[in-house]
């Protein structure tokens, strides 16, 4: 007698944690997910590229040039394709510069850069401060 309850407590036990979730089926819900969130990331980055201006003469842009370049060598890309620097990166390998040529982004590229994309300027609360006018 106390084997059969013994026995059927088991096999209650055993069905109760199959069908719990337990086991592979969190894997399996996971590599569910992975198209989707890649599906996401892929779209976020389009839209994030889709929203870079293209680049006028003149304007400021972003160089970055490959990770571990030393800030005088970055410099030294701006100054090679003829352009001015704004500002140094908080990296050394990034840089915004501008320049009068045409062409600058692509002379960034030959002189070494990665990435050349237009500088994006804040606005807002977040400009320079505005004189007060005296009253």
């Amino acid at each position: 007698m106390v084997d059969d309850r013994t026995s059927i407590a088991n096999a209650t036990c055993h069905r109760a944690a199959a069908g719990s979730g337990h086991g592979a089926m969190p894997a399996r819900r996971l590599a569910a997910i992975w198209p989707a969130a890649a599906l996401m990331l892929a779209g976020v980055a389009g839209l994030a590229w889709a929203s870079v201006p293209p680049i006028q003469p003149g304007d400021q842009v972003v160089v970055i040039a490959p990770p571990g370049t030393p800030q005088m060598q970055t410099l030294a890309m701006v100054a090679g394709a003829q352009g001015a620097l704004v500002a140094p990166g908080r990296f050394a390998n990034i840089a915004i510069a501008t320049s009068p040529r045409v062409d600058f982004p692509a002379a960034l590229r030959r002189e070494g850069a990665w990435f050349v994309f237009a500088s994006p300027r804040l606005a807002g609360c977040l400009g320079a401060a505005k004189e007060e006018t005296a009253l």
